[in-house]
Order: structure tokens, then C-alpha cells, then sequence
């Protein structure tokens, strides 16, 4: 996913291509890196997560999404561990107006295409 790179450490290989369906975010300066959104359970966050990525359990998706990103034109990145949690946010995210919001599917998966860890704890 080229458009998450900036996660990447500088001397790791490339990334694999975005999908065709995937759309990279606008180039330049002022370009941000997308949020990344778990919609596990704290437990299973606390268990491993994406460096950088924020916890919010998909229960407490429509209460509290505004408040941990009030920009809705922001990419976001939304994952879970199997996929099927993160297709229930996306439809959520999209009804609240997040219209950059892009399925991350499972954590492991999504950290092997990005050639990152999974980090336990906070």
C-alpha cells in the first residue's frame, strides 16, 4: 500500500502496489499520513497493533469516531483481526461522512504488506 510508506522505516523495501481500487492520498507537503483505526476489543489491541494506530472498538465507532478525528476528509484506515469487523466500520464511517475511509482487512495481513510489526501494548 504506497500510500501508507511513511510507516515504513527508511531503509525497507517498497511496498507492494495499492490495489486498483485503493486511492493514494494528495501529494505535497500538507499531505497527512492516513489514521489508522483498530475496531478490536482493548484486549486484543493491547495483544498486538499497528504502530501509530489508534483503538476504538467497533461498539463505540458512532459515539466516539468525531472525537479521535473530527476531519472527515482524512484517509483512514480501518482494520480487526479477521477483516469482518473492519467491513461493518467501513459501512459505519461511511454513513458518518468519512468518505476516505479505506478497508485495512486483518491486522496481521495488513502489517506483513506494510512490512511492519505488530506492537503489544501501548
Amino acid at each position: 500500500m504506497v500510500w501508507m510508506s511513511s510507516l515504513l522505516p527508511d531503509n525497507a523495501p517498497p511496498p507492494p502496489a495499492a490495489p486498483a481500487t485503493m486511492d493514494a492520498p494528495p501529494a505535497g507537503p500538507q499531505a497527512q499520513p492516513a489514521f489508522l483505526l483498530d475496531v478490536r476489543s482493548f484486549a486484543e489491541f493491547m495483544s498486538g497493533h499497528l504502530p501509530g494506530a489508534h483503538c476504538l472498538p467497533l461498539p463505540q465507532l458512532e459515539a466516539r469516531m468525531r472525537e479521535l478525528c473530527p476531519d472527515l476528509a482524512r484517509e483512514i484506515v480501518v482494520y480487526c483481526s479477521s477483516g469482518a469487523r473492519a467491513e461493518l466500520a467501513l459501512a459505519t464511517l461511511r454513513r458518518l461522512g468519512y468518505d476516505r475511509a479505506r478497508y485495512g482487512g486483518a491486522a496481521r495481513e495488513l502489517a506483513h504488506s506494510l512490512h511492519v510489526t505488530l506492537i503489544p501494548g501501548m
